[in-house]
């Protein structure tokens, strides 16, 4: 199952958010949910699978229907808090303007931890080695976890 399709699962079952981001199941009880990765989870059961919907992004679809769904488009929390699926607090938008919602103070430390994690490495050395051997082996020679970190020193 898509993530649209979960979505619209979930929503077509009659799973709600309240306007003050509560959530509501089909007989009008709250939910709970749980959190994972910074974000409220719903999940729910389809036959025999069990999926999670991002609360946020419900809410999203109540709003805005099926304009959550455009290529590029991403749901923002104006105030920066991603645990609030208030109503108010929702909005569509791009991944600039979605970083744009998170304030300067966390942006800058967010920045620094990923440049002090390409710092630990020799630029050159890990370029040189990626021209001979390619990325995944470079990855694993330098023992760079990360796709993005690597893709970093050998681009600047």
């Amino acid at each position: 199952m898509t993530p649209q399709e979960r979505i619209e699962h979930c929503y077509n079952k009659g799973y709600r958010i309240s306007d003050d981001g509560k959530i509501i199941s089909p007989k009008g009880k709250e939910l709970k949910g749980h959190c994972s990765k910074g974000y409220l989870k719903l999940a729910l059961r389809k036959g025999n699978k069990i999926y999670t919907i991002s609360v946020h992004r419900l809410v999203a679809f109540q709003k805005f229907g099926q304009d959550l769904f455009v290529k590029g488009i991403e749901v923002r929390h104006l105030n920066g808090n991603s645990l609030d699926n208030s109503k108010e607090n929702i909005l569509l938008g791009t991944h600039s303007e979605n970083m744009l919602d998170i304030s300067p103070e966390v942006r800058l430390e967010k920045a620094l931890n990923a440049t002090a994690r390409c710092r630990k490495y020799n630029k050159e050395l890990v370029k040189e080695y990626f021209k001979l051997h390619g990325f995944k082996k470079a990855m694993d020679h330098f023992s760079i976890t990360s796709k993005g970190t690597m893709s970093y020193i050998i681009n600047h």
